[in-house]
């Protein structure tokens, strides 16, 4: 089972990133990343805006108040820095936080060590986003979670001093914060995940601006929140029976080409070009089956929220036009075939609602409702259309339905056991075993 030591969390993999340690090579420290107007470092936060459903985009505002953060990753790997708060105009987030809230983001540079989670590791490089109400005003005097359905009331803290829950600061709103960040121009953020997501998007702006002679790029991050189910008990399973309160703090980590993690994409690991948001507590980098020809992505949390209800959640994972040629050899312009496919580990039902597959501007989107947790895997697939056989008569090329003329874009649900597979193409047939549901 897997473990974690503590509730401050960045995105892992830990398969992947089980390599033996060598020797300490770091380019460059871990640093946090500031608000452009307030540092000389090229890499900071050019602006926030807060998008509201009914078309509202304001800008968040500096407060000029601070607080600070010192986490040692290793002993030559420490972030130490300021947090900078921000003001949202016109709106009253949770707590005593009023319009308040503090952006937790990090840069951590290929060549420092991990040693946050055991074992350590090495070969990371990633820039973590993490969006909070303030604390700055004080903590709130919040009853504790009740769980009417356990035994106690004991489930935070320590595995061997338990102690009360309390629900977390939330926003407490249906919300969409838009960064726009300046990066180095050579970080390439290869694989995006982002939890406490109802959706996610990233656009790259064309074109470098140079400070100190080194270049960098800016780019646009969305994140609409939708809350998630945590865990409180440090050392707890990922994948527990019961959450512990359901927190909506946006999160999202951009895991750098270099990274040993996104290595398995193999020649398509340096292409900008997928990214996976959920409101599970976790989802796993996407694994590339190059003999299958799929994306998996593992999805992990609670099987029940805080309240003892089933905890079902959402799936989405973009693909960029260049990651899709890559990895499947498709042009997303032409037509195309697409599966999506939900597995459990113990061979429970999927019981989705929805999936979906279609294409978005320059991304290609999966995404799926209803699944619940925990542990089900997401298997993508995308293929170009077939080509026939024999030539066309024709004769038939106008009659909907025959390959070359006139063909609908059309979706069926295949069903085989437990496990649920939705084909699309312009004749979609159900892959031996399955049947049309």
């Amino acid at each position: 089972m897997r473990t974690i030591r503590t509730l401050l969390l960045t995105f892992i993999s830990t398969a992947s990133l089980l390599i033996p340690i060598s020797e300490v090579h770091a380019l460059e420290p871990l640093q946090g990343i500031l608000d452009c107007s307030t540092t000389t470092s090229g890499t900071c936060i050019e602006s926030i805006y807060i998008n509201t459903q009914d078309g509202r985009h304001v800008k968040a505002e500096l407060t000029g108040r601070k607080s600070h953060m010192t986490l040692q990753y290793a002993p030559e790997s420490i972030n130490d820095s300021d947090l900078q708060e921000y003001s949202a105009p016109g709106f009253t987030f949770g707590g005593k936080a009023g319009s308040d809230f503090i952006p937790q983001l990090t840069y951590f540079p290929i060549g420092n060590r991990d040693c946050f989670y055991t074992p350590c590791v090495e070969g990371k490089e990633y820039i973590q986003v993490n969006t909070d109400t303030s604390w700055i005003n004080g903590n709130d005097d919040m009853p504790a979670i009740h769980f009417p359905f356990r035994s106690t009331d004991l489930v935070c803290g320590s595995q061997t001093t338990p102690s009360l829950c309390y629900q977390p600061r939330n926003f407490g709103s249906d919300i969409e914060f838009e960064y726009h960040l300046r990066l180095p121009a050579d970080f390439t953020y290869t694989d995006i995940n982002a939890r406490g997501a109802r959706t996610f998007s990233s656009e790259k702006i064309p074109g470098v601006t140079s400070i100190d002679g080194k270049n960098y790029q800016t780019s646009i991050f969305k994140i609409r929140i939708l809350p998630y189910s945590g865990f409180a008990t440090a050392g707890a399973d990922i994948d527990q029976q019961y959450g512990v309160g359901e927190s909506d703090q946006a999160d999202f980590v951009l895991w750098g080409k270099n990274s040993n993690i996104v290595k398995g994409f193999g020649s398509c690991s340096s292409i900008q070009g997928i990214s996976v948001a959920s409101n599970a507590f976790w989802a796993d980098i996407p694994i590339w089956n190059a003999q299958d020809q799929a994306l998996s992505v593992q999805l992990h949390g609670a099987h029940f929220k805080s309240d003892g209800s089933l905890n079902v959640v959402y799936f989405q994972a973009r693909v960029t036009t260049a990651m899709a040629k890559c990895l499947w050899g498709v042009d997303l312009g032409k037509k195309i075939s697409t599966s999506i496919q939900i597995t459990y580990d113990n061979g429970s039902s999927p019981d989705v609602q929805t999936a979906n597959a279609q294409l978005e501007g320059n991304d290609f989107v999966f995404s799926v409702t209803g699944m619940h947790l925990s542990a089900p895997v997401v298997k993508m697939k995308l293929a170009g259309e077939p080509k026939p056989s024999a030539p066309i008569d024709p004769a038939l090329s106008a009659k909907p339905g025959t390959p070359g003329g006139g063909s609908q874009f059309q979706k069926i649900l295949c069903q085989k056991g437990k496990m649920t597979k939705i084909v699309t193409g312009s004749k979609p047939n159900c892959p031996a075993g399955f049947k049309r549901k």
